[in-house]
């Protein structure tokens, strides 16, 4: 008995346009996914998950700021609060603190950013000021040690950090980079 031709089932051909517009589309919602196609502040590039010199959160988003440390007048342009306060690498600041008359560190819309993105972006953590979590950030560092630091304070020098039980040479030479016992300027 004869078989019954079998249907072949083709793709259809796309015209070279639609290819395009759907290649620029994959492309786009890449970008946006790797946090690329985010405007920068005046001044600043946007940052995806790479260490750089001074690191701010401003409004959720993070920045670089190379080696500068800005103030939060920086960020709040024509609006400025007076802050005598100079950020940290590693602030994370709020768009709403941008109307605060004299906003200070600690008030609400200016914290620390999450420990994870401190990690990434390789954020120096003063070990005197720190919570658990943000120490937990140092590489090494686990809850337990975190603790330990945080029992051990306050802390005169960075090499101070080698009397914590679990912390020896090795671990230590991992951590000093990020490590330090007061901001510069305090």
């Amino acid at each position: 008995m004869p078989s019954e031709p079998r249907a072949v089932h083709t793709i259809p051909r796309r015209d070279p346009w639609t290819r395009v517009l759907c290649l620029a589309a994959a492309l786009t919602a890449v970008a946006i996914l790797l946090n690329l196609l985010e405007p920068p502040l005046q001044g600043t590039a946007s940052v995806s998950a790479r260490a750089c010199g001074f690191a701010v959160e401003f409004a959720g988003h993070v920045r670089c700021e190379g080696s500068v440390e800005p103030t939060l007048e920086d960020f709040c342009g024509p609006y400025r609060p007076i802050s005598v306060e100079l950020l940290r690498s590693g602030d994370a600041i709020e768009h709403a603190l941008c109307a605060a008359v004299t906003p200070r560190r600690g008030s609400p819309g200016w914290q620390r950013m999450a420990p994870d993105r401190l990690a990434i972006l390789g954020a120096p953590v003063n070990v005197n000021e720190a919570s658990a979590a943000e120490l937990a950030s140092l590489p090494g560092i686990g809850p337990v040690l975190a603790a330990r630091v945080i029992e051990g304070r306050p802390y005169s020098k960075i090499e101070d950090l080698q009397r914590v039980k679990g912390i020896g040479r090795k671990r230590f030479a991992r951590l000093r980079e990020r490590a330090l016992v007061r901001w510069s300027g305090d």
